[in-house]
């Protein structure tokens, strides 16, 4: 039996085209109805994974730990539940994007041509994969959760484009503040297409997207 098939028999793969990182700080901005449309519009052609950044309330923790310390564990399941509840006010009033909390639930509503956002507390927390620090931020929550599930490719949506292109772990690494410091080594280990893009240019969000974006590639990190 081929190293192919026993994986094609075994595990349910490809269920998601893209998993797509949408920074808190769009969530909690003027920008968010615009880019909510955006992304419920691919939803139609591709099948979409969002992964909300902690926003507004994960802003309301970090001040509250530097005032009075949390010890690791509350503060770490405490910023889970913030992206939590981003991801829930992301998908305030729209029948196109569909607040989940497991793998399987995400895959019943993509299978609709709607958009699954995940909720990513429960998986977090079962699994318990990424020590209870700061060094770890949304970013790669969502690019190992692309990896969990099998995902084509990861786009990165944040209120910036990086510094330098082409976009590469060295480059990363050097654009401080960017990404967190797990980010690089992880796009190594995953090995799956990594894009970035603003969140300001909805015509390149739209295009990265649905991937058709031969004109961004210097924005796409390919393994």
């Amino acid at each position: 039996m081929s190293h192919d098939s026993w994986r094609t028999k075994a595990f349910q793969a490809k269920r998601f085209d893209v998993v797509v990182k949408l920074g808190g700080s769009v969530v909690w901005s003027d920008r968010c109805e615009a880019a909510a449309r955006t992304i419920a519009l691919a939803g139609k052609i591709v099948r979409v994974l969002v992964v909300p950044g902690g926003g507004e309330p994960d802003n309301v923790i970090e001040v509250l730990h530097k005032s009075r310390p949390l010890d690791s564990e509350t503060f770490h399941r405490a910023t889970l539940l913030a992206q939590d509840q981003t991801g829930l006010v992301l998908c305030n009033g729209s029948d196109e994007l569909i607040p989940v909390r497991s793998v399987r639930e995400a895959t019943r509503v993509v299978e609709t041509q709607r958009v699954a956002v995940l909720l990513p507390h429960d998986i977090f927390e079962s699994v318990d994969v990424f020590r209870y620090t700061n060094r770890v931020s949304s970013d790669s929550m969502a690019l190992w959760t692309a990896g969990l599930v099998g995902a084509e490719r990861v786009l990165i949506v944040k209120s910036r484009e990086p510094h330098q292109v082409p976009v590469s772990p060295r480059s990363l690494a050097a654009d401080e503040g960017f990404v967190d410091e797990i980010f690089p080594d992880l796009m190594l280990d995953v090995k799956i297409p990594t894009g970035f893009v603003g969140v300001n240019d909805l015509d390149a969000l739209y295009c990265r997207l649905i991937g058709s974006d031969t004109n961004l590639k210097a924005e796409t990190w390919v393994p």
